[in-house]
């Protein structure tokens, strides 16, 4: 039974790509976009606040469908 539910989730998770040179507030906006966050200027002010603006890495990432804005964020700054 957990590694089915495991399974199921592996399945719904989506890729992500964020294209270099971009600022913040537009990998948020394409997030939104793409349906990982809701509030595309609340993770924006998230990652400034926690130093991880600057720390974008553009790059391809596979993110879990209903992760958290904290682990989006971790996945795309490689923080893995």
């Amino acid at each position: 039974e957990p590694y089915r539910r495991q399974r199921q989730m592996c399945i719904r998770d989506s890729s992500f790509t964020v294209r270099s040179g971009l600022l913040s507030s537009s990998v948020s906006r394409e997030l939104k976009e793409a349906g990982f966050i809701k509030d595309a200027d609340k993770f924006d002010h998230y990652l400034e606040k926690s130093g991880l603006a600057k720390k974008l890495i553009a790059g391809d990432y596979i993110i879990p469908v209903g992760a958290s804005q904290e682990e989006v964020a971790r996945i795309i700054t490689g923080g893995k």
